[in-house]
């Protein structure tokens, strides 16, 4: 039986687009990355394709909004990114993966990787 390896790379970015000391919601942070979107595709590495804000999904009959989506072509793969206003909490990678989950089942074709996540918060 073959068992399956998850792997989890974190890093840190320093995404300077807005003031890190004035309180903030998570809505400015993406209108702040929407706004800039071609520096922050940049300082990303330059091979993410934006694909949508508040993308919309749906599982079970209710609808869900990712934050942004990306699709980055040198990994061949969708990129979810979650946006917390806050401090991390656990509890955001079962949302991330959740999101994770529905793109690969809903949205990736054959030929991507399955979908990376990755969790912007304060």
């Amino acid at each position: 039986m073959k068992s399956k390896v998850a792997w989890e790379f974190v890093d840190d970015y320093n995404i300077e687009l807005i003031n890190p000391e004035l309180p903030i919601i998570e809505k400015e942070i993406e209108n702040s990355i929407v706004s800039n979107i071609v520096k922050f595709l940049q300082d990303m590495g330059g091979s993410f394709a934006f694909v949508g804000r508040q993308f919309r999904i749906e599982h079970n009959d209710k609808e869900y909004f990712i934050d942004l989506l990306f699709f980055n072509l040198s990994l061949n793969c969708y990129v979810v990114f979650e946006l917390k206003a806050r401090e991390f909490d656990p509890r955001d990678i079962g949302q991330l993966q959740m999101y994770m989950m529905l793109v690969n089942t809903q949205i990736k074709q054959l030929t991507h990787n399955p979908t990376i996540g990755i969790i912007v918060c304060r």
